[in-house]
């Protein structure tokens, strides 16, 4: 897809299939290989009036976490399945 087509997408998806209206949270995620699109949702969004979260995990800490982490940090890891309000010890 072409930078034209990622943004008229966008737009549709922002505006006909989720109706988002200002004040609405909404949450962005995807792979590294979606980023042009999730930056594209993002400002769709915005522009909405929204309160976007983005929840985006490049390619290259995928791989890390696929090779190094142990499977009690890739549960933990993995922050597609970390519950919203999660404690966390350090930021």
């Amino acid at each position: 897809m072409n930078t034209h087509e990622v943004e008229r997408l966008a737009e549709l998806v922002t505006s006909y299939s989720l109706a988002i209206e200002p004040g609405n949270v909404v949450v962005v995620s995807g792979p590294g290989v979606a980023e042009p699109l999730i930056h594209a949702l993002f400002r769709s969004a915005l522009s909405a009036g929204a309160l976007p979260v983005i929840r985006f995990q490049g390619d290259l800490y995928r791989k890390t976490r696929l090779r190094t982490a142990g499977a009690d940090q890739d549960r933990w890891l993995n922050l597609l399945n970390l519950p919203e309000g999660s404690p966390i010890n350090h930021s």
